[in-house]
């Protein structure tokens, strides 16, 4: 009895550690996606004729750098 006390619970222990590593929700996935789409539109639209800094449009350096910060 004891022996098969000790096997349950290590299948339980088994079973509950694998839900420390949720995946990634399918609609999140694709929002995320969407943002990031936007927001690097937004960066090339804002950087058109801007000035640059080091070859590199300094508007969408400040979009990268702030979405790097978030």
């Amino acid at each position: 009895m004891q022996g098969n006390q000790n096997h349950q619970a290590m299948s339980v222990r088994a079973d509950s550690s694998e839900t420390l590593h949720p995946s990634v929700h399918p609609k999140l996935a694709g929002a995320l996606g969407i943002v990031l789409i936007v927001a690097a539109l937004l960066a090339t639209a804002g950087s058109f004729r801007g000035e640059d800094i080091a070859g590199l449009p300094l508007f969408a350096s400040a979009v990268a750098l702030t979405f790097g910060i978030q």
